[in-house]
């Protein structure tokens, strides 16, 4: 997956986060809720595994900004801009990855109290847009447990690819033998 500027970037999370909101929004509790098979999240579970892992982004994409600002010389703003996202967390969407234990749901969290939590760390990633467009196309890497060293660019388009691979496993859920119907209003 290639991205060819930090506007790409910034309208696909847009797009997902919004896409995600709409989605587990309209449903019910018990479609929330609903767990698929032993040993697979429910949609709010994986919503909340998305709120954690993003809060831990936002603190290492905010700690790569600043290495990057402090280790100059930066590529020059003539650079062609491309970020492209290694081909195994491409491949990863379609993979059981596992999460480390400190990124697994607690299954306490409500669905509207985890997208509060991302839509305020989307909100603190545009605001830290200034200062990315200066470094995001710094060198500076932090090592992924499964995808290896990720420059700044990557960590940053990892946390849209992140929610697209979990918004498909959320429309995998709700397409499981015994997925509760809609629920009426009374």
């Amino acid at each position: 997956m290639r991205y060819d500027s930090l506007d790409q970037i910034y309208e696909e999370k847009e797009r997902v986060i919004a896409s995600l909101a709409g989605i587990v929004l309209a449903l019910s509790a018990a479609q929330q809720n609903f767990r698929p098979s032993a040993g697979r999240w429910t949609i709010a579970e994986i919503v909340e595994h998305l709120s954690i892992v993003e809060t831990r982004l936002l603190k290492l994409v905010t700690a790569l900004i600043r290495k990057a600002e402090a280790g100059r010389p930066l590529p020059s703003s003539h650079d062609e801009f491309r970020i492209i996202i290694p081909d195994g967390a491409e491949d990863a969407k379609h993979q059981k990855i596992r999460a480390r234990p400190e990124y697994e749901p607690s299954g306490k969290l409500p669905v509207a109290e985890s997208l509060r939590m991302m839509q305020a760390i989307h909100l603190n990633l545009n605001e830290l847009r200034p200062r990315l467009e200066e470094v995001v196309r710094s060198t500076v890497t932090f090592q992924h447990w499964v995808f290896g060293p990720l420059t700044l660019g990557q960590w940053f388009t990892f946390i849209g690819v992140h929610e697209q691979r979990h918004l498909a496993q959320i429309l995998a859920v709700m397409t499981s033998p015994g997925f509760p119907g809609a629920q009426t209003e009374m």
